[in-house]
């Protein structure tokens, strides 16, 4: 492949990666790690909306959407949700600086049975964690406790795409070099 032929293959790469990531982000997704008394600690992917109100500090009212949820209770059950959930949660805290996420308030009832065998009978299963930490997981007659134990911001997609375009054009210019 000659040297012109490449350059064109990689300006029409950037552009296609552009135009598929490069759209402006509307929504900032967080995973939050909770642990009540599980086998396995559970994991929550939300996603938060930029901007006022849900970004301006302290405890906010905010329509965030869960997109996933996993988690093992206490008899080896899996637990998810069926899809995203809009909106799913409704109180977040942010502290500055750098608009960290600190806490949420969600209370999901759409939980449903991913693998296992034990029902909830009457009530069905719910997953509430609190605005202060607190995670409760109710299944019939049995309520499981415990805390979230962090939550992190996800990688956007552009940014992986970015970092692989970069990484790719690092490799080609090495390659380069050494012919």
């Amino acid at each position: 492949m000659s040297s012109k032929s490449l350059r064109v293959f990689a300006c029409a790469a950037l552009a296609a990666a552009f135009a598929t990531f490069g759209t402006v982000a509307k929504a900032t997704q967080y995973g939050v790690v909770f642990d009540p008394p599980f086998l396995v600690p559970g994991l929550m992917i939300i996603d938060v909306p930029l901007g006022s109100p849900c970004h301006d500090g302290g405890i906010q009212a905010c329509p965030f959407a869960v997109l996933s949820v996993d988690f093992v209770d206490g008899f080896g059950n899996e637990w998810g949700i069926p899809g995203p959930e809009t909106p799913g949660g409704t109180f977040v805290d942010f502290v500055e600086p750098a608009d960290t996420l600190v806490a949420i308030s969600v209370t999901l009832t759409d939980l449903v049975l991913i693998k296992g065998d034990v029902g909830c009978g009457e009530g069905g299963p719910s997953l509430v964690i609190g605005i202060e930490g607190d995670v409760s997981f109710s299944c019939g007659n049995e309520l499981t406790t415990g805390d979230v134990l962090s939550i992190t911001k996800v990688p956007e997609p552009a940014t992986l795409a970015l970092l692989g375009l970069g990484f790719a054009g690092m490799a080609l210019a090495r390659r380069r070099k050494l012919h």
